[in-house]
């Protein structure tokens, strides 16, 4: 088996790539900060809901159903808590 294969199939391979670019720009510009593991855990939670909404959204087109209100839903609620979280309520 090919180191490429264990990949994933090679149209992903410019996901790997641009991910790695990401990567590789954030160690140039801040070195110090990039790299820590307190960043590299905030990254992840806020990866976390999109991932969980993703996984949502598969089963849910598994089903036979397509739902296209949720990232509208989503949007309104990022709104919401982002008002939430800047005034003073």
């Amino acid at each position: 088996m090919s180191p490429l294969s264990r990949l994933g199939e090679t149209r992903h391979l410019g996901l790997v790539v641009a991910l790695v670019l990401l990567a590789v720009v954030g160690l140039v510009t801040v070195p110090d900060t990039f790299a820590t593991t307190s960043n590299m855990v905030s990254i992840l939670s806020l990866a976390a809901t999109i991932g969980v909404i993703t996984v949502g959204m598969t089963f849910v087109i598994i089903g036979g159903g397509i739902d296209l209100s949720v990232g509208a839903i989503m949007a309104l609620a990022s709104v919401w808590a982002t008002t939430l979280a800047t005034q003073s309520y």
